[in-house]
């Protein structure tokens, strides 16, 4: 009987290529196919997977085949400051989803930059620098500026869909790339990387609604310097029981979460809008008012609920008073209906990764910059779909 020929593999490599995937051995022998004590073998004493497993192995690990035979484990940046406010009781590991689009973002990350220098347009870099100390209305003025759309453009949009597509191509035009993969909702909601382009990663499984706050969290983690990985809170409903400890001992956050309640609902805004004013006289209902604002607003009744406690109209008794009922009427905030079928290639990898990036691969390739493989790679996408990526794209690209 001809024996089945194998490759030999540093244990270090199948260790660390298991590790940076944030799976446990018992996880990952699963998913493998194989025995925990072959796997912890392999990471231990001798590595000899055949070649088919070890094919496996790259796909399981979202690593290049090229990586098992390195010289050693590589120097990986580690990944952002850990800013989630979770129960005592929650385990903080991040799961292998959400490494592997970390991964995927700074990897993104890597291959814009490098194509920006391979032609002279490239997206802008403005921005602007925040401190904890400022009030967070003073940074809203500045960021509105900046992305140069303000209340009577933000309010025809009517439609949480089109609110987060007109945000996102705001923020991407001031030179930070916004990508939206699928991770555990009750793990993470967002996170953002600095660096010479910037990028921030949305948790597609969230609500159009909570992806735009989630949007300008983010952002404000970038204009403070301080990346990290986040569920940002909008309302304190679900993390009620947290609020003391989120105010005394997570400052960024409380920042970041104000920033994004003031930039998408500011103060005068809401204080001209008619239905807030029916409300200040008693002639509409708080639910009217949460329900019509919110629309308006493009966000969530809680926020529009939070940002009228913090401008006075709502007292704090009313306040909880309304979480308390909405959690009695509605228990948990339910996820997001999946269309049936799901988008088409090219419409999923510009929802995914953006108009900027998208747009940067599609300009590179029709300049011969680079060829369909490189394509096919940065986008995730079969080379049949291109021509339709071009059709998808917005028109300034």
């Amino acid at each position: 009987m001809t024996r089945t020929s194998t490759l030999l593999v540093k244990s270090d490599l199948m260790r660390w290529a298991r590790e940076s995937a944030g799976m446990s051995v018992r996880q990952a022998a699963k998913t493998l196919g194989i025995r925990a004590k072959t796997l912890e073998q392999w990471e231990t004493i001798e590595a000899r997977p055949t070649g088919r497993q070890l094919e496996k192995l790259a796909d399981v690990y979202r690593r290049p085949l090229a990586s098992f035979f390195m010289s050693s484990p590589p120097s990986e940046p580690p990944l952002p400051a850990d800013f989630r406010v979770l129960p005592s009781d929650e385990d903080r590991k991040l799961s292998s989803a959400t490494l592997f689009a970390a991964r995927r973002a700074r990897r993104l990350q890597r291959v814009f930059a490098e194509l920006a220098r391979d032609f002279p347009r490239a997206a802008p870099t403005e921005s602007i620098s925040a401190q904890l100390t400022e009030h967070s209305e003073v940074v809203v003025a500045r960021a509105r500026a900046l992305v140069g759309i303000y209340l009577d453009e933000q309010l025809s949009w009517r439609d949480p869909r089109i609110a987060l597509r007109e945000w996102r191509r705001a923020v991407e035009r001031t030179g930070v790339l916004v990508f939206q993969f699928s991770m555990p909702l009750k793990e993470v909601r967002g996170f953002c990387f600095s660096g010479d382009v910037p990028a921030v990663v949305l948790n597609s499984k969230d609500s159009y609604t909570g992806r735009i706050f989630t949007l300008f969290h983010e952002w404000a983690h970038l204009f403070l310097h301080k990346p990290g990985i986040c569920i940002p809170e909008e309302d304190m409903a679900e993390l009620g029981y947290l609020r003391s400890a989120v105010q005394q001992t997570n400052q960024v956050e409380v920042f970041c979460n104000a920033f994004s309640g003031n930039f998408l609902a500011p103060a005068d805004g809401l204080s001209e809008h008619p239905d807030f004013r029916a409300y200040v006289e008693r002639k509409t209902s708080l639910a009217q008012a949460l329900t019509s604002l919110s629309q308006d607003f493009s966000v969530s009744r809680h926020v529009i609920l939070r940002r009228l406690l913090t401008v006075g109209v709502v007292s704090k008794a009313g306040y909880q008073q309304t979480v308390e009922r909405w959690k009695q009427l509605f228990g948990a905030p339910r996820k997001p209906k999946k269309a049936s079928g799901g988008p088409s290639p090219p419409v999923r990898v510009v929802s995914e990764l953006g108009p900027t990036f998208v747009g940067r691969v599609v300009e590179a390739f029709d300049r011969g910059i680079i060829d369909y493989s490189d394509v096919a790679d940065y986008l995730s996408i079969r080379v049949k779909h291109l021509s339709r990526v071009h059709a998808v794209l917005p028109a300034q690209y």
